[in-house]
């Protein structure tokens, strides 16, 4: 059974993720459709969590969500290196042709999420009957 768990990514969509992201530097206005469905939590990659952090910072500070901004941003949080640069955003900006799928793409984030949320519930049960710590009843 542990093997199976072991085996399988956990379910996300990176593709999904990365148009939510990119719709919004491409349609600062669009940020708001996203925060209706979305947190931060709901990102499975880390680096998608820290875009989402920073976009949200500059969007609470009502500054331009542009690559340029955001690489500021990131820099000054000593993230930008390790989340691949600069050019790690510029492709991001261009991830999505338009900005009116964020909702269905958000959509798909947050039911993704959902199910990880449910497996890491599941598996906790799933370990605990089998190592018997705890008593059944």
């Amino acid at each position: 059974m542990k093997q199976f768990w072991e085996n399988n990514l956990p379910p996300y969509s990176e593709e999904a993720e990365l148009s939510v992201l990119s719709a919004i530097i491409m349609d600062n206005t669009c940020i708001h459709k996203a925060k209706a469905i979305l947190t931060k939590a709901d990102f499975h990659k880390n680096a998608h969590k820290q875009l989402w952090d920073a976009l949200n910072k500059l969007n609470d500070k009502d500054q331009s969500m542009d690559v340029l901004t955001l690489s500021a941003e990131l820099q000054e949080r000593k993230v930008l290196e390790n989340m691949g640069g600069i050019e790690w955003l510029s492709v991001i900006e261009d991830y999505c042709p338009t900005s009116t799928t964020i909702t269905h793409h958000s959509k798909i984030v947050k039911k993704l999420a959902i199910q990880r949320k449910f497996l890491d519930k599941t598996y906790y049960r799933v370990e605990k009957a089998f190592t018997g710590i705890e008593d059944p009843a």
